[in-house]
């Protein structure tokens, strides 16, 4: 993660629903003072003035805005490996890829590097990193939340969005960041509902699903062990595992 100067919190502000909590944005969030290259090795040195919209708004919410997570050149890719910046490791096992390209902050989130982060999907970016990292992430409905001062990959498909431990964190961060922007002529002027009380107020690890079916592939017996075996990891990772059955599937 490249890191951010330090800078002492006020002590004497109430502070916002996020004040004092630590976020990672992505490396094409534009962040006033701190280099802004998206990853790639043209715009090396590209520190900008003025902070995009999400981070604004994190910042009022009273969050303190970490470095950049890492991700692909101009967010193009699903692995992560990124030949300027480095590569990122899945924090659950550190020879797999977290995935792309918002890779750097999935990988941050589940490994308490930040309380929370940012990403951006236009194909997949939060979506991916979150699945194979095992974090919540959201792509929220395009125009929900502003692209202003996000590094744009493309402008009609990007959607900046949270990469948390927890739906409750997602929710939280959602929160801060939704809402109508002129500076993005995607938004549009409608209210922002309450995500904490949709979400139920629940601050639990993101859930696993398997599919019953596929671990039959062993065999028979095999897979009743395989899937007794695999909701056993998952559980140790504090994970709720619901199995699922495929239309026609009969159980083990």
């Amino acid at each position: 993660m490249h890191r951010a100067p330090t800078k002492r919190l006020p002590l004497a502000t109430t502070g916002g629903p996020l004040h004092g909590v630590p976020i990672g944005p992505k490396r094409p969030v534009r962040h006033g003072g701190i280099e802004t290259a998206g990853g790639s090795k043209i715009l090396k040195g590209r520190v900008p003035e003025k902070d995009s919209t999400v981070a604004r708004r994190l910042a009022e919410a009273g969050a303190v805005l970490l470095g950049k997570t890492n991700t692909h050149e101009f967010a193009w890719g699903v692995t992560t490996n990124n030949p300027h910046t480095g590569a990122t490791h899945n924090p659950w096992k550190l020879d797999r890829i977290p995935g792309g390209s918002s890779g750097g902050s999935g990988a941050a989130s589940r490994a308490r590097m930040a309380a929370g982060t940012l990403g951006s999907d236009t194909g997949g970016s939060i979506r991916i990193p979150s699945a194979l990292c095992g974090a919540v992430g959201l792509k929220p409905t395009f125009g929900r939340v502003s692209k202003a001062g996000v590094l744009p990959m493309s402008w009609q498909f990007d959607h900046p969005g949270p990469i948390c431990r927890t739906e409750g964190d997602a929710a939280i961060v959602l929160q801060a960041i939704a809402g109508y922007d002129p500076d993005d002529f995607a938004t549009v002027p409608v209210p922002v509902p309450d995500y904490l009380a949709g979400s139920g107020g629940r601050a639990r690890p993101a859930d696993r699903g398997a599919a019953g079916a596929v671990l039959r592939a062993a065999g028979r017996g095999g897979a009743r062990r395989g899937r007794t075996g695999a909701g056993d990891a998952f559980g140790t990772g504090g994970q709720v595992v619901d199995w699922m059955r495929g239309s026609g599937e009969r159980r083990c």
